[in-house]
């Protein structure tokens, strides 16, 4: 008997919550630009090929490594931009 009293309570609080109107909240339209082809593309890893010389390894390594901080760079410069929207 206790449940159904207390059934019967709750129930009758859920109504009249159902009655108010949540306030109307305008959507945001906002565009994300797409990232470019290139700061898609994973960094690339030159490796460690036999025989060749470490100086060239190491350049090519350099090489590599400036162009995925660049990528990385402007990845971040485009996320900052959306997050300010």
């Amino acid at each position: 008997m206790a449940v159904f009293l207390a059934m019967m309570m709750l129930g009758g609080c859920g109504a009249s919550e159902s009655e108010r109107q949540a306030p109307l909240v305008e959507p945001i339209k906002i565009v994300i630009p797409r990232l470019l082809p290139a700061d898609k593309k994973h960094c690339s890893d030159p490796g460690v090929p036999v025989g060749v010389d470490a100086r060239e390894i190491l350049a090519d390594t350099r090489v590599a490594l400036a162009d995925c901080t660049q990528k990385h760079q402007r990845v971040v410069r485009q996320y900052r931009a959306v997050e300010k929207l």
